[in-house]
């Protein structure tokens, strides 16, 4: 053995307890840094939570359920808590992959269920009316010797049954009060747009109508509409 490899040897206990002593603060360093990095995670977390809270209570503040309010702004609000859900869901992924590390289950908040809920009735609810009102407009506008009533009391039918199916959860709601109120009537109106366009009607019926509805119209004209007539 020669001179270098002796010292060497008489170094290796103190190497090996250097090594020891080294993996013992390594591990005490990973433990504080797993330490530090759950208790970042936990305040994450209860900011998230409170984030979940906040959201649902400014969406039931500020939820478009009147009736009157235009359409553009209902949509442009339902789209800017849909933006809102949107950041949650994404920094629900990044914290469900943290707590997995340490083994622990994210809670899931009832105020972000309620407002994903609401949040889609109200959806549901402005969409029906938009589809309504482009409906409605098609036929009041359309030409009247032309309009497909039979076609017109379906879509009214179909109308009815979605606004029916949205009852339980919104009836409290304006939007949907004036929405129901407006089909029903518009339903209640498909009688008489169907005597007027049997062709046995006689001049002197329009001269009656026009008389109680205080209007000056030519029904046979090519322009006349149910806007123009009503």
């Amino acid at each position: 053995i020669t001179d270098d490899e002796v010292k060497k040897l008489s170094s290796l206990n103190s190497a090996w307890a250097e090594f020891q002593e080294m993996l013992i603060d390594s591990e005490t360093m990973l433990e504080k840094s797993k330490q530090n990095m759950k208790r970042d995670l936990m305040s994450s977390l209860e900011n998230w939570q409170s984030g979940c809270v906040d959201l649902y209570s400014s969406l039931t503040e500020q939820m478009p359920t009147e009736g009157d309010i235009k359409m553009e702004d209902a949509f442009a609000k339902i789209g800017e808590f849909q933006a809102q859900i949107k950041v949650i869901q994404e920094k629900k992924v990044g914290l469900k992959m943290g707590l997995d590390l340490f083994e622990t289950e994210l809670p899931e908040p009832k105020e972000l269920a309620k407002a994903e809920k609401d949040l889609k009735l109200a959806e549901d609810m402005w969409t029906l009316r938009k589809d309504w009102t482009r409906n409605f407009d098609s036929w009041k506008t359309g030409q009247f010797d032309k309009l497909d009533v039979e076609d017109m009391t379906n879509q009214a039918g179909q109308f009815t049954k979605k606004i029916g199916k949205l009852k339980r959860e919104i009836a409290r709601w304006d939007v949907w009060e004036l929405m129901q109120k407006t089909v029903r009537e518009f339903v209640d109106t498909m009688p008489l747009i169907t005597d007027l366009k049997n062709p046995a009607l006689r001049e002197r019926h329009w001269n009656d109508l026009k008389a109680e509805l205080h209007k000056d119209f030519d029904q046979t004209s090519v322009d006349f509409t149910l806007e123009k007539g009503f």
